[in-house]
């Protein structure tokens, strides 16, 4: 139901998620995601994220609580952009009520997502290495 990854060498955070989620699943998710990303944090300090939604269809709306909580928790542990890319406009919609702030943006493309993230993270000298992963190695 998800995959988080960290790319150490562009600071990157990769996660992906897919299905239709229980208040369960969602839960063991928020541990993962929380414990991962305070372990990247403390190793690596701060990182962007790319996450890939367009596995996921639109989640009931007992999950937008939820949802609200763990991304005031994680974005708490990095200070980098986050880039996350739905599969519908009305994924597009939800995310954006239930995710949106100041450091994140809900694309519909994945190409725009790595695009805004080369603006923001690796051109802005957040990161040392020159260039963003390509879509294949980006998983």
């Amino acid at each position: 139901m998800f995959d988080l990854r960290f790319d150490p060498d562009h600071r990157i955070f990769h996660i992906a998620t897919h299905g239709l989620w229980t208040a369960s699943v969602h839960a063991k998710f928020a541990s993962a995601l929380l414990a991962q990303g305070a372990y990247a944090r403390m190793r690596h300090g701060p990182f962007a994220v790319l996450g890939d939604l367009t596995g996921q269809p639109v989640q009931a709306a007992e999950l937008n609580g939820p949802s609200r909580l763990l991304q005031q928790q994680a974005m708490k542990l990095t200070s980098g952009p986050v880039a996350l890319v739905v599969g519908s406009m009305l994924g597009k919609l939800q995310a954006e009520r239930v995710l949106g702030g100041p450091r994140i943006r809900i694309l519909l493309d994945r190409e725009e997502a790595e695009a805004w993230l080369q603006r923001c993270w690796i051109d802005q000298g957040c990161v040392p290495s020159a260039a963003m992963p390509d879509h294949e190695a980006a998983g």
